[in-house]
């Protein structure tokens, strides 16, 4: 039989072990975390250096009470980060803005959040809805159509062939002028999803609009022939990205 004092002493070391499993559990969180900081204020000082953007910017507020939202995923998702020039982090809670093309990243000892510019990213991952979505920024020049600006791609489908999409979320201000005015009553976001594909040997991404005919432009040669042949035994027309990287997949 146990008595009360034999007992207390064995909560005691329950106890100690426990308190002692998480103080090294947090050390190694917390040594984590403050790598994490020293390589972002590393990154920072070379890009102040260099004359371009400051590592993070103070939290925006000024599209609060805006209906939607400029993140792809509202929630955090623990994702992976690759800053460029230095090791990628893992495990950590990520949201990508994709107004104003950055990713916030939230330190999970003290709940804030870094918002850092797209110039120090070599690539990040999220995991959301059960699905890992992996995005890389591309250049301008390697499309056919230049685009203004260089921006974060997802890739869809990275084999012989690519498929990538990009996602733009627009700030539409509210435009009425009063009650009997025309226009929209209230500010709100707007999300535009564009597709690009590059077909093996080629050294530009074209947009695809998902319609047979227009897919058929951008193929040549015996992928050409096997779209056709898929469509004509499946009697279906692709006309969706799921649709179009099963055939992908498919033929490679």
């Amino acid at each position: 039989m146990i008595t009360y004092k034999l007992r207390c002493v064995i909560i005691t070391l329950v106890s100690i072990f426990a308190s002692l499993n998480a103080f090294c559990q947090s050390n190694l969180e917390t040594k984590d975390v403050l790598d994490l900081h020293e390589n972002l204020k590393n990154v920072g000082s070379a890009v102040q250096t260099s004359g371009n953007y400051a590592a993070g910017t103070a939290f925006d507020n000024r599209f609060k009470g805006t209906k939607g939202s400029p993140f792809i995923f509202e929630d955090w998702q623990i994702g992976r980060i690759d800053l460029i020039g230095y090791r990628a982090f893992t495990n950590i809670p990520l949201k990508y803005d994709a107004h104003q093309n950055k990713v916030w990243l939230l330190f999970p000892n003290d709940s804030s959040s870094f918002i850092l510019e797209p110039e120090l990213i070599a690539s990040f991952e999220l995991e959301a809805l059960g699905q890992k979505h992996i995005f890389f920024p591309i250049a301008p020049k390697d499309f056919e159509k230049m685009p203004s600006q260089k921006w974060f791609y997802e890739s869809l489908y990275d084999g012989k062939q690519k498929l990538i999409k990009k996602t733009q979320i627009e700030f539409i201000p509210a435009s009425n002028g009063g009650p009997y005015a025309a226009g929209n009553t209230f500010s709100e976001f707007s999300k535009k999803e564009t597709y690009f594909f590059k077909p093996e040997n080629a050294e530009l991404f074209q947009e695809v609009k998902w319609k047979s005919k227009k897919i058929k432009k951008l193929l040549t040669g015996k992928i050409l022939a096997d779209f056709e042949q898929l469509e004509k035994e499946k009697n279906i027309k692709v006309s969706s990205e799921k649709e179009f990287i099963l055939f992908l997949k498919s033929v490679e």
